[in-house]
């Protein structure tokens, strides 16, 4: 029960933030519109800060996981049907969810869905093993330190860098391009020619 009244209240303030600016969306409006009382709300959530900090942490982890690379595979070199199933779940998942993001990438809240989405992709570092694929195809496991840092965190910024250009095009990729945006990402060096 707890998990569909949060799923109801993160409905309901969507569809209002649909209808008026966040600062007008208010726990009143909010519990009116999904037919729970005020306790009901604050029973899961502190106030609307809350609820969109959780709204922002969902959106993060279910597209960090849609983005999953299965067990066993290299993003480098990742099997066809391993590509597919990416390509279909990673746009099936922002065609559900996407409406929130130009909203998350508005200020005052691009900053804080920056941080979220940080977090989130730390989580979904920590939960797989980061790999160095050499030239011959071999790979080995990325030693915690600076490089493995400055990874991670380049990592995190191409991959917000893609959600944030694909919002300003109003999600018009299909999932070829998408998927080919990401291989290029993957397993290209592109640079810089003077």
């Amino acid at each position: 029960m707890s998990a569909y009244t949060k799923q109801a209240i993160k409905n309901s303030f969507l569809k209002l933030l649909n209808d008026r600016p966040l600062n007008q969306v208010t726990v009143k409006a909010i519990v009116e519109d999904c037919g729970i009382n005020r306790n009901t709300f604050y029973y899961h959530f502190t106030g609307t800060h809350e609820a969109l900090e959780y709204m922002m942490d969902d959106f993060c982890a279910q597209y960090l996981s849609a983005l999953m690379i299965p067990r066993g595979e290299v993003a480098k070199s990742i099997s066809k049907s391993s590509q597919d199933a990416l390509e279909k779940g990673v746009c099936d998942y922002i065609r559900k969810a996407g409406h929130v993001v130009p909203f998350f990438l508005q200020e005052p809240h691009y900053r804080l869905f920056a941080k979220h989405f940080r977090k989130a992709f730390q989580d979904y570092c920590q939960a797989h093993t980061i790999v160095q694929v050499f030239p011959d195809g071999h790979t080995e496991q990325l030693k915690r330190g600076v490089f493995y840092d400055y990874y991670v965190h380049m990592s995190c910024l191409r991959l917000f860098a893609v959600l944030e250009c694909w919002a300003e095009r109003n999600f018009s990729e299909t999932e070829e391009d998408f998927v080919h945006i990401f291989d290029t990402l993957h397993n290209t060096s592109i640079s810089f020619q003077g």
